[in-house]
């Protein structure tokens, strides 16, 4: 009798631990920053119930603009200052906001060269345009546990598109 061999399964899934985030500022700069947590990729298209003034029975459901929720990056806190922290305290403390993209990128990696680097490609990504801070918070301090500052940092955002 023949023995016939199954093919293996493949699932085109992505896992959702390997992502990337920059910032596209105003004056052309990306900035990448390593994050522990992303959310708030969500856009929802509101509606508003109008009933019929002839039907009592009938009622419609029209379109609203659509809602974007903050998009919250989490990562622990570090000794060295980045590039976003002058941003973050312009429009926080200051008032003075400059909007640029953040882009979202789900990553898988890629081939390993000579010099240790390795290539990154990018499965899906969203853009978030016009993206300023609304909110800066750091998770508490206890002497009573051995955890990781975790700064959570709130952005924002006009629009979201799926790039790829």
């Amino acid at each position: 009798m023949a023995e016939s061999k199954a093919s293996p399964l493949s699932y085109d899934c992505i896992p959702a631990f390997r992502f990337c985030v920059s910032f596209n500022t105003v004056n052309g700069e990306t900035i990448e920053m390593g994050f522990s947590e992303v959310s708030g990729l969500n856009a929802e298209l509101q509606t508003e119930e109008v009933t019929d003034g002839c039907a009592l029975l009938a009622s419609y459901k029209l379109p609203k603009p659509i809602k974007f929720p903050n998009l919250v990056l989490k990562k622990a806190l570090g000794v060295s200052s980045h590039g976003l922290i002058k941003w973050i305290d312009e429009a926080i403390y200051s008032f003075i906001f400059k909007p640029c993209t953040v882009n979202v990128s789900l990553c898988k990696a890629g081939e390993t060269y000579e010099d240790g680097s390795q290539e990154v490609i990018i499965l899906k990504a969203w853009a978030l345009n016009n993206a300023y801070p609304v909110k800066v918070q750091l998770s508490e301090f206890s002497s009573t546990k051995n955890e990781l500052v975790i700064e959570t940092l709130e952005l924002a955002y006009r629009e979201l598109k799926r790039l790829k």
